[in-house]
Protein backbone atom coordinates (compact mmCIF):
# COMPACT_ATOMS: atom_id res chain seq x y z
CA UNK A 1 0.00 0.00 0.00
CA UNK A 2 1.31 3.68 -0.87
CA UNK A 3 0.12 6.76 0.12
CA UNK A 4 1.23 9.98 -1.08
CA UNK A 5 0.59 13.22 1.01
CA UNK A 6 0.86 16.28 -0.06
CA UNK A 7 0.86 19.85 1.94
CA UNK A 8 1.67 23.36 2.01
CA UNK A 9 3.36 24.84 4.87
CA UNK A 10 3.85 28.51 5.49
CA UNK A 11 6.95 29.56 7.04
CA UNK A 12 7.33 32.67 9.89
CA UNK A 13 9.18 33.91 7.37
CA UNK A 14 6.29 34.66 5.05
CA UNK A 15 7.74 31.85 2.44
CA UNK A 16 5.87 29.26 1.14
CA UNK A 17 7.02 25.56 0.02
CA UNK A 18 5.56 22.50 -0.89
CA UNK A 19 6.49 19.17 0.88
CA UNK A 20 5.54 15.71 -0.52
CA UNK A 21 6.00 12.56 1.39
CA UNK A 22 5.85 9.16 0.72
CA UNK A 23 4.71 6.41 2.85
CA UNK A 24 4.39 2.68 2.30
CA UNK A 25 3.21 -0.03 4.94
CA UNK A 26 6.13 -1.99 6.24
CA UNK A 27 8.58 0.44 5.64
CA UNK A 28 10.42 2.64 7.85
CA UNK A 29 9.54 6.32 8.03
CA UNK A 30 9.80 8.55 5.04
CA UNK A 31 12.91 10.74 4.73
CA UNK A 32 11.59 13.86 4.18
CA UNK A 33 12.66 16.85 2.20
CA UNK A 34 12.19 20.05 0.17
CA UNK A 35 12.42 19.65 -3.41
CA UNK A 36 12.36 23.35 -4.23
CA UNK A 37 15.16 25.77 -4.34
CA UNK A 38 13.01 28.78 -2.65
CA UNK A 39 16.03 31.05 -1.19
CA UNK A 40 16.26 33.21 1.87
CA UNK A 41 17.15 36.92 1.82
CA UNK A 42 17.61 38.68 5.04
CA UNK A 43 16.63 42.44 4.91
CA UNK A 44 19.40 43.28 7.42
CA UNK A 45 23.34 42.40 8.06
CA UNK A 46 25.85 43.90 10.55
CA UNK A 47 29.35 43.65 8.57
CA UNK A 48 31.36 43.57 11.56
CA UNK A 49 33.64 40.96 11.56
CA UNK A 50 31.82 38.78 14.20
CA UNK A 51 31.52 36.32 11.07
CA UNK A 52 28.06 36.29 12.10
CA UNK A 53 25.70 37.79 9.57
CA UNK A 54 28.79 39.88 7.93
CA UNK A 55 27.31 39.65 4.42
CA UNK A 56 23.78 40.13 1.89
CA UNK A 57 23.02 37.08 -0.06
CA UNK A 58 20.97 34.13 -0.75
CA UNK A 59 20.31 31.15 0.96
CA UNK A 60 18.99 28.39 -0.57
CA UNK A 61 18.56 24.73 -0.03
CA UNK A 62 21.96 22.94 -0.20
CA UNK A 63 20.74 20.18 -2.10
CA UNK A 64 20.43 22.66 -5.11
CA UNK A 65 22.29 23.40 -7.71
CA UNK A 66 23.04 27.26 -9.09
CA UNK A 67 23.08 27.60 -12.40
CA UNK A 68 23.59 31.01 -12.82
CA UNK A 69 23.20 34.10 -10.50
CA UNK A 70 23.21 37.83 -10.91
CA UNK A 71 22.81 40.74 -7.78
CA UNK A 72 22.61 44.14 -8.36
CA UNK A 73 23.05 46.44 -5.38
CA UNK A 74 22.38 50.36 -4.83
CA UNK A 75 22.15 53.29 -2.88
CA UNK A 76 19.46 55.30 -1.81
CA UNK A 77 20.34 57.65 -4.89
CA UNK A 78 19.94 55.06 -7.42
CA UNK A 79 24.04 54.56 -7.43
CA UNK A 80 24.94 51.15 -7.94
CA UNK A 81 27.30 50.16 -5.86
CA UNK A 82 27.67 46.52 -5.95
CA UNK A 83 26.69 44.44 -8.88
CA UNK A 84 27.87 40.56 -9.92
CA UNK A 85 26.81 38.70 -12.66
CA UNK A 86 27.14 35.34 -14.39
CA UNK A 87 28.41 33.50 -11.02
CA UNK A 88 27.97 30.01 -10.78
CA UNK A 89 28.20 29.99 -6.80
CA UNK A 90 26.62 31.58 -4.84
CA UNK A 91 28.20 35.53 -4.03
CA UNK A 92 27.99 38.01 -0.99
CA UNK A 93 27.95 41.77 -0.58
CA UNK A 94 30.04 42.62 2.62
CA UNK A 95 29.17 46.06 2.64
CA UNK A 96 31.86 48.21 0.71
CA UNK A 97 32.22 49.87 -2.87
CA UNK A 98 35.71 49.91 -4.28
CA UNK A 99 37.17 49.05 -1.31
CA UNK A 100 35.69 51.61 0.71
CA UNK A 101 32.90 50.69 3.76
CA UNK A 102 29.76 52.38 2.61
CA UNK A 103 27.40 53.47 5.88
CA UNK A 104 24.64 52.36 8.09
CA UNK A 105 21.28 52.53 5.50
CA UNK A 106 18.75 51.13 3.56
CA UNK A 107 19.68 49.50 -0.20
CA UNK A 108 18.04 48.38 -2.71
CA UNK A 109 18.65 44.83 -4.37
CA UNK A 110 17.66 42.40 -7.23
CA UNK A 111 18.31 39.13 -7.91
CA UNK A 112 18.16 36.93 -10.11
CA UNK A 113 18.95 32.93 -9.73
CA UNK A 114 18.77 29.91 -11.69
CA UNK A 115 19.13 26.53 -9.60
CA UNK A 116 18.26 22.90 -10.81
CA UNK A 117 16.17 21.50 -8.18
CA UNK A 118 17.99 18.05 -6.52
CA UNK A 119 15.27 15.97 -7.77
CA UNK A 120 16.24 16.83 -11.13
CA UNK A 121 12.99 18.54 -12.19
CA UNK A 122 13.10 21.75 -14.40
CA UNK A 123 15.11 24.39 -13.68
CA UNK A 124 13.91 26.73 -11.47
CA UNK A 125 13.54 30.83 -11.80
CA UNK A 126 13.77 33.27 -9.11
CA UNK A 127 13.52 36.96 -9.55
CA UNK A 128 13.83 39.01 -6.30
CA UNK A 129 13.56 42.42 -5.76
CA UNK A 130 13.83 44.73 -2.15
CA UNK A 131 15.62 46.17 0.53
CA UNK A 132 18.07 45.20 2.94
CA UNK A 133 19.37 47.63 6.05
CA UNK A 134 22.99 47.79 6.49
CA UNK A 135 23.81 48.14 10.35
CA UNK A 136 27.10 49.31 11.24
Amino acid sequence: MRLIYSALFVLSLGVSTQLKAQISTGTPPPELAFDDCIPFIANAFTPNGDNRNDKFGIRINPRCTLVDFKMQIADRWGRKVFDVENHREEFWWDGTWDGTQLPSGVYFYQITARFDPPSGGPTQLINKQGTVTLIR
